[in-house]
């Protein structure tokens, strides 16, 4: 259990190895480890004797360390990580251990052992026996008191300025992770609770102009988690925080070589500016001059691995845009359709983003000629199978933002390009993302418009799209936002299209019962620690592509905190009127606005639908009002 001399060397020379192994696990064939993994094996057969018996040698270790702690303290560091061993029985690397022996009570050695050791003044004294204290707060977190976590918050951040990359590592792993705890289901440090964001975001700043912990990845960890709990009480440090952050990136853009501290680098990057721009949307100028410079340089020098970064976060700064793209923006958009930055399959995810981001804020102001180069990358990706869902979100852009003229023209030679593709390779994916497209055309440019389309490429054919596309994949349309608005379009699609009483008669009861079935699927929900759960993951976040963080390839790892924008946003249709209907409600209403214009003609129709759909309408209609003509 005892230190060797080769570990108090790795301690002082080489912290980094000494941290993956103590720390990250990777100490599978060291004595140490071996002698915990014998002592645990034991404790699973005799707990009570074991941990009775190694109770004695851990007093008699903690009596040498207080008879003489200069010369004693492997004796300390021996005594916590045996305690260690005894009283972890099952761990996570997201919650520390999760389950410790009733035998050691672990809040009252914390505070008689780990604590009064942090306490002492001089960070730099005893630096072994300071970040065994710290990793035995990492590990046991989610075993001690909430007010004994809080309380240790000011201890960790002071240490963040000790000498030792190991103890200023450990500080900022303990200020991470801390932030995670949970008791009784609520979060037990918050934006209320935790120390002064200035000596914080100072403490870690610090830590990381530190020789040799200049690309440190707990701290930058630490520095993304606590920007996330402090939310808007951090913007008062933006001045301190953005310079450097830029200044870091401008740094190691010159030679990536840590993967995942480059992402959570970007992260706290996109952390400031989405924080920032959500307490004043002008914000962003201010961004936009401190990053544009910045940015060009990446572009200019090609930095691969930070290309995909560098152009999510510019997407999420464009999108503040309500008026137009600026100068800047537009002198950027040429180079944004060259054909050698689509062929790295890391770029393409960022770039489709920053495109519709482009269409977005330009919207009618979009001249014939860019429309064009836009479809001309939509073209290419729709060829793709790995990227055809970003050639139908870049798609339900532009129809939601063109005007119908512009969009009337171009209409035909999509919907063939479309059909042509689907006939060559229909896979499950591109179905449903054509069916979110279709939806998102009858709602922005109207139902009767979506069918005249359809069967301007083919007398007929709306009738076979109907039948071998919406009925047959409707319900596997993902929940949420693309199932919204498939609801919504296609109750356009069923209540607002004359060809639907006449032409497509045949398929109107048909297609009320899959309109039905779509709307009374479950809902899936995404707790909001789910959806971070990535950007704090020990690995990084999983990226679209092969390749992931650290594997060496360059590949699109998606900024959790750039967000994620839906496919279709219906607060841009309609003036928004459409972003707040309920899709039962909009259904009912629809309908008695089609039975006011056609009396006398529903009521059959629906008697030939489903007779489960047609229970459920009648809650629909009741719980409205409606009565049908």
């Amino acid at each position: 259990m005892h230190l060797r001399p080769s570990d108090e060397e790795l301690f002082h020379y080489n912290a980094e190895e000494y941290i993956r192994r103590d720390m990250e696990g990777s100490d599978q064939d060291t004595r140490r480890r071996a002698a915990c993994d014998l002592v645990r094996a034991l404790c699973k057969s005799f707990e009570g004797p074991v941990i009775g018996h190694f109770s004695q040698y851990v007093q008699h270790l903690l009596q040498e360390y207080s008879a003489n702690r200069q010369s004693a303290w492997r004796s300390k560091d021996a005594a916590l990580y045996l305690v260690t061993s005894l009283a972890a029985k099952a761990q996570t690397s997201r919650h520390g251990v999760t389950q410790a022996t009733e035998l050691v009570n672990m809040a009252e050695f914390c505070r008689t052992q780990a604590l009064p050791e942090l306490q002492e003044s001089g960070v730099d004294t005893l630096p072994v026996v300071r970040a065994a204290c710290l990793k035995f707060l990492v590990t046991f977190r989610s075993q001690l008191p909430p007010d004994m976590i809080i309380g240790a918050l000011p201890l960790a951040v002071a240490h963040l300025a000790a000498e030792s990359p190991v103890c200023h590592s450990y500080a900022a792993a303990f200020l991470e992770n801390a932030q995670t705890v949970r008791n009784a289901g609520a979060l037990v440090v918050t934006s209320e609770n935790m120390p002064e964001p200035q000596a914080l975001f100072q403490g870690l700043f610090g830590l990381l102009s530190r020789a040799g912990s200049e690309e440190n990845d707990y701290a930058m960890k630490c520095l993304m988690r606590s920007l996330f709990t402090y939310k808007r009480r951090s913007l008062s440090c933006f001045g301190l925080i953005v310079p450097r952050l830029t200044y870091i990136i401008q740094q190691v853009s010159k030679n990536p070589s840590k993967p995942l501290f480059n992402h959570y680098l970007f992260e706290s990057l996109c952390l400031c500016v989405t924080t920032a721009c959500q307490a004043d949307s002008s914000s962003a100028a201010q961004f936009e001059a401190a990053l544009f410079p910045l940015f060009q340089d990446i572009l200019q020098r090609d930095v691969t691995d930070f290309l995909p970064y560098t152009f999510q976060v510019l997407a999420v700064l464009l999108e503040q845009h309500r008026d137009g793209p600026s100068e800047p923006y537009w002198a950027l958009f040429p180079f944004l359709l060259a054909p050698v930055l689509w062929e790295s399959p890391a770029n393409v995810p960022a770039l489709a983003r920053l495109l519709r981001a482009f269409v977005r804020s330009a919207g009618q102001s979009l001249t014939e000629a860019r429309v064009s180069s836009v479809l001309g990358v939509f073209q290419k990706l729709l060829e793709s199978k790995a990227h055809d869902h970003h050639a139908f979100a870049l798609l339900c852009q532009l129809v939601v933002s063109l005007p119908d003229a512009l969009m009337e023209k171009y209409t035909r030679p999509v919907l063939m390009l479309v059909f042509q593709r689907l006939m060559r390779t229909r896979t499950v994916k591109y179905v449903k993302q054509l069916l979110v497209f279709l939806a998102a055309y009858a709602l922005a440019k109207g139902a009767d418009r979506l069918v005249a389309a359809v069967d301007g490429v083919q007398a007929g054919m709306f009738a076979m799209v109907v039948e071998s596309l919406v009925l047959a994949d409707m319900q596997k349309v993902d929940a949420g936002a693309d199932r919204r608005v498939c609801s919504l379009g296609f109750s356009r699609v069923l209540t607002e299209c004359p060809a639907m009483l006449s032409t497509y008669a045949a398929q109107w009861p048909k297609l009320l019962t899959a309109l039905v079935a779509l709307i009374e699927l479950p809902q899936a929900e995404v707790g909001e620690e789910d959806q971070l759960a990535g950007a704090f993951a020990s690995d990084g976040p999983a990226g679209d592509h092969a390749g992931g963080i650290g594997s060496g390839a360059a590949s699109y790892n998606q900024l959790v905190f750039a967000g994620k924008p839906a496919t279709v946003d219906l607060s841009l249709i309609s003036g928004g009127a459409a972003g707040g209907t309920d899709a039962k409600s909009g259904l009912a209403r629809g309908l008695r606005d089609l039975s006011m214009r056609a009396p006398g003609q529903l009521q059959p129709l629906i008697r030939q639908a489903d007779p489960q759909a047609q229970q459920y309408l009648q809650q629909y209609l009741s719980a409205n009002n409606v009565q049908l003509a």
